[in-house]
C-alpha cells in the first residue's frame, strides 16, 4: 500500500480554500488600487478646495458634492493578471466607496452617479446639523 499524507478530501478542501483566498487577494488589490487611485486624484484635483468652495454656494445639503474626477463606462473592467471585475462589481460587491470615504475624512460618503450612460464618483459631505 501506498502512504499518501493527503488524502483526495484533503486535496479537494485545499483546492476549495486556495480558489477562495485566491479570489479574497484579488478583490483586496482591486480595492486598494481603486482607492488609491481615486485619493490620488482627488489631492490633484484639489477636492478639498472645490468642496469648501461648494459650501460657500450651496443652497442645500443636496448641493454639498463634487465629482472625484473620475467616471466610468457601465461596462468598465478593471484587470489584475487575467481576471477582471467590473466597476459595478466594485461598487456593489466590495467595500471600495466605505473606504474611500474613510480615507477621505469624517462625515464624508461617496456614491455613484449614473448620468448620460457614465458612472461619476461623487464625494458628499454630510454635515451633522
Amino acid at each position: 500500500m501506498v502512504f499518501t499524507l493527503f488524502s483526495a478530501a484533503d486535496v479537494l478542501k485545499m483546492n476549495e480554500d486556495w480558489i477562495n483566498r485566491s479570489h479574497d487577494v484579488f478583490v483586496k488589490k482591486i480595492v486598494d488600487d481603486f482607492v488609491a487611485i481615486h485619493i490620488d486624484r482627488a489631492i490633484k484635483r484639489d477636492v478639498r478646495g472645490l468642496m469648501i468652495d461648494q459650501i460657500k454656494h450651496a443652497r442645500s445639503v443636496k448641493d454639498l458634492s463634487v465629482a472625484s474626477g473620475l467616471c466610468y463606462e457601465p461596462d468598465h473592467r478593471f484587470w489584475i493578471d487575467r481576471q477582471s471585475m467590473t466597476i459595478k462589481q466594485v461598487i456593489y460587491r466590495t467595500d471600495a466607496l466605505e473606504r474611500l470615504a474613510a480615507e477621505l475624512g469624517p462625515q464624508i460618503k461617496v456614491r455613484p452617479l449614473y448620468l448620460n450612460d457614465v458612472i461619476y464618483i461623487m464625494i458628499e459631505f454630510w454635515p451633522t446639523h
